[in-house]
């Protein structure tokens, strides 16, 4: 499972603790990686960890960023579906312009299909219901950045990072 976050000017970070929990409550650190902002980077830093063993069923994550002066703060709670995902599922371009294109090769029900930001926060939520080979959304008011697609289907749902342009 690769996880993958970012930051915008974070010159106190000291590193990052990557938590996991099947339960959603009760969290346990993975990893830690270490910040790559040295205190002169202007911009946004991009970060990705692995989880090597990451358990089969919903998967939480949250990130906890420490800061030089000890300080901490967390992520929103991210939930991964692990070896459960939408099959036949994936975008048609990736980086995309003012709209995502899923391609349903399986022509599986989509249920839901939701815009995220890198915190969690659901920024586009539609229920198309569909099972069409191709379903777009718009994402012409989003700014260019990172985001996360998360796609629903009967009992499954997995999650598509994307880069809008």
């Amino acid at each position: 499972m690769n996880l993958q976050w970012a930051t915008d000017h974070s010159a106190d970070n000291n590193f990052f603790d990557i938590e996991r929990s099947t339960n959603g409550t009760d969290f346990s650190s993975i990893g830690e990686l270490p910040s790559q902002d040295n205190g002169n980077t202007a911009g946004v830093m991009l970060y990705t960890f692995t989880d090597p063993n990451p358990p089969k069923g919903n998967d939480f994550y949250r990130i906890m960023e420490v800061d030089k002066d000890g300080q901490q703060s967390w992520s929103s709670i991210v939930e991964v579906s692990v070896g459960n995902v939408a099959t036949g599922v994936h975008l048609q371009n990736n980086p995309v312009a003012n709209q995502v294109t899923l391609v349903n090769s399986g022509q599986v029900l989509i249920q839901r299909m939701q815009v995220l930001d890198l915190s969690g926060k659901v920024l586009i939520d539609q229920a198309p219901y569909s099972t069409n080979s191709v379903l777009q959304l718009s994402t012409s008011n989003l700014p260019s950045g990172y985001y996360l697609l998360r796609v629903s289907v009967p009992g499954k749902t997995t999650t598509i990072n994307f880069v809008k342009l």
